[in-house]
């Protein structure tokens, strides 16, 4: 059991001790019964929707997202993906997957490494596009309503088109993560990564996400998402024909949270 008085933490202990802290020191506090499962979070979400008659067609989109958090780290992943069919025909295959270590030193302050990312999209012509970097970060705003996080950070990127071709760079990292905890269990998280590519600034590139989440029935969520990935001067194809800029996209599904 713990208080804080007169910018003291007192902490009681099970042996009947009490530790005591100043409150200006204290980074973090992760609450746990001792048992391992009470670091984590999981979220794991999908949309799925079919039609046939004069047009038959297939769309499926997933995200998944895995966090552990200790009174010093925080470890996320994170996955969005899409596939879609038309006629048999694919029209949409997109991937995008990350994960992050994070280490607090100070309430605010963090130092991020290692920060890595994938990326494949058959549509833009790239085959895989590897991204690991580190950097730092900082919590501008932490309260009940609102969670504010700006990192940045430095990168080297490889990435292999469906041609065979392989490029190395260097980049820039820059994010945003601003979320928000509504009354009656309404959450809005909204996502914003850059890669500015100093090397090539042709190859720069956005991913960009808004979901807005309402408790179905706990643990299950109903979710309206918005996804928009853009690369500034995409890669030509075989045929020449340069892909464009922007792929943007709406989900309409349920996830689990736990």
């Amino acid at each position: 059991m713990g208080e804080i008085r007169a910018g003291v933490l007192r902490v009681h202990t099970s042996e009947g001790e009490t530790v005591e802290f100043r409150a200006d020191e204290v980074l973090s506090i992760v609450y746990t019964n001792e048992a391992e499962l009470d670091n984590w979070r999981v979220r794991i979400g999908a949309n799925l929707s079919a039609r046939s008659g004069n047009t038959d067609q297939q769309d499926f989109s997933g995200n998944a997202s895995i966090e552990r958090r200790t009174s010093f780290t925080r470890w996320s992943s994170k996955y969005t993906g899409t596939f879609s069919e038309v006629e048999g025909d694919r029209t949409a295959n997109t991937h995008r997957a990350s994960t992050d270590l994070d280490f607090l030193l100070t309430e605010h302050f963090f130092v991020r490494v290692p920060a890595f990312e994938f990326f494949q999209d058959k549509f833009q012509n790239i085959d895989g596009r590897y991204t690991p970097g580190a950097g730092f970060g900082f919590e501008l705003i932490d309260s009940a309503l609102t969670e504010l996080q700006l990192t940045l950070g430095a990168a080297a990127q490889i990435t292999r088109y469906d041609g065979g071709e392989q490029d190395e760079d260097a980049a820039v990292i820059f994010g945003v993560e601003l979320d928000f905890d509504f009354p009656h269990d309404i959450d809005l998280d909204l996502d914003y990564r850059l890669q500015l590519i100093a090397t090539d600034l042709g190859k720069t590139n956005h991913a960009a996400s808004a979901v807005l989440s309402f408790e179905v029935w706990d643990p299950i969520d109903l979710d309206v998402g918005a996804y928009l990935n853009r690369i500034e001067k995409p890669e030509r194809d075989g045929d020449g024909d340069r892909p464009n800029r922007n792929d943007f996209r709406l989900t309409l599904g349920l996830s689990l949270d736990f």
